[in-house]
């Protein structure tokens, strides 16, 4: 039974539980989906709960098979695939994906404070859409240079070039009376990502280390916006046009582009599937990441030699220590005010990511804004 805190984040105990029993039992209820569930009552503030309250599926109805929806996610599967496969609803499906991802972000968060990232990083945006093609994105990506290990991702609107008839361009005008994108996204996303990143490198001591990009414009603006930047990082431009090859400082954030891109559906070159919008893109996009870092060895080579190291492992977390911070969060129901996530990290969590010119229109309950 797993009850760690007092849910109500007014009561002291939310944070700081005491050693003894700190609840009582205060009867059970029956549902269809998990049976009986037992409630309890909390002695200081008397919030009452029940052991679904801890759990990823609170407030769920159905009962989903998360370690499928992974499998599936990671295997260019859609979420009609998941929908005939687990005879639930498509929105059921796309409901999931949002509660997994806040698992995962609760795991990633965990890792970088147990992590030295004591490495070169590289840093890239892979090219994506939402909702249309005429509403095309970065999903901007910082690795590792020797782990490979994913430590932040960000998102940003960009608004559609390249060669266009002139139908779709007097489209993209009509679209974009409604709203059009930031011009400044990409380095307005840079200078968040690097800026939570800074703090946490400086708050672990470690300086000068090399930041590899290509030659995009918006690196050098943003990373000159950015308190202690140069404090940290020595910022290396590479040429795009460089063989893609291991001996390319670039290539950690290629080879990871090439694998999201081979492994999941909404980003594979000409899809015929894609995120239907900015915020289901990011939270799927955090779950691979958790896949990425934590569940695949790095290399298959080496895997069939029996060396599974993963990429958390190799960027200097021991593999038992890793599995308990995995198991401390999986399937659990995860607080974002007991978390120490960055702004990126916040808005996919909240599920705040919009493509310009659109409204929402979806209910995010107040539960995940705890």
């Amino acid at each position: 039974m797993y009850i760690p805190h007092c849910p109500n984040p007014a009561c002291r105990w939310f944070h700081e539980p005491p050693a003894e029993k700190w609840y009582i039992h205060y009867g059970y209820h029956h549902t269809k989906a998990f049976g009986r569930v037992h409630r309890f009552r909390c002695k200081r503030c008397g919030r009452t709960f029940s052991t679904q309250t801890f759990l990823i599926d609170y407030y769920a109805k159905k009962v989903v098979d998360y370690e499928i929806l992974l499998q599936h996610l990671v295997t260019a599967s859609g979420l009609l695939d998941l929908s005939r496969k687990l005879r639930v609803r498509v929105e059921t499906i796309e409901n999931r994906f949002e509660r997994f991802a806040r698992c995962a972000l609760a795991i990633h968060a965990d890792l970088l404070e147990r992590l030295p990232m004591n490495e070169d990083m590289t840093a890239d945006g892979l090219e994506t859409f939402s909702y249309s093609q005429y509403y095309p994105c970065h999903v901007n990506i910082v690795a590792g240079s020797l782990s490979e290990f994913i430590y932040t991702h960000g998102f940003a609107n960009l608004r559609r070039k390249g060669r266009m008839t002139k139908e779709q361009k007097q489209k993209r005008q009509r679209l974009e009376a409604n709203g059009r994108a930031d011009p400044k996204s990409v380095e307005r996303s840079f200078i968040r990502l690097l800026g939570d990143l800074t703090q946490r490198l400086l708050e672990k001591g470690i300086t000068k280390r090399k930041l590899y990009t290509d030659e995009h414009t918006a690196y050098p603006r943003a990373f000159g916006k950015v308190e202690g930047f140069s404090q940290i990082f020595v910022h290396q431009r590479v040429n795009s046009k460089e063989p893609r090859t291991k001996q390319n400082p670039l290539f950690p954030v290629n080879y990871i582009d090439r694998q999201i891109r081979k492994d999941m559906s909404d980003h594979t070159r000409e899809t015929v599937q894609w995120a239907k919008c900015p915020s289901a893109l990011m939270a799927r996009m955090s779950i691979y990441r958790f896949y990425h870092n934590c569940v695949i060895p790095r290399r298959v080579r080496e895997s069939r030699s029996g060396n599974d190291q993963s990429h958390a492992e190799k960027a200097g977390i021991l593999k038992e220590e890793l599995d308990a911070i995995i198991s401390r969060h999986w399937l659990k129901r995860c607080f974002l005010t007991k978390l120490h996530l960055g702004y990126e990290e916040v808005n996919t969590w909240l599920c705040r990511w919009r493509n310009p010119g659109i409204s929402f229109g979806r209910y995010i309950p107040h539960y995940i804004q705890v």
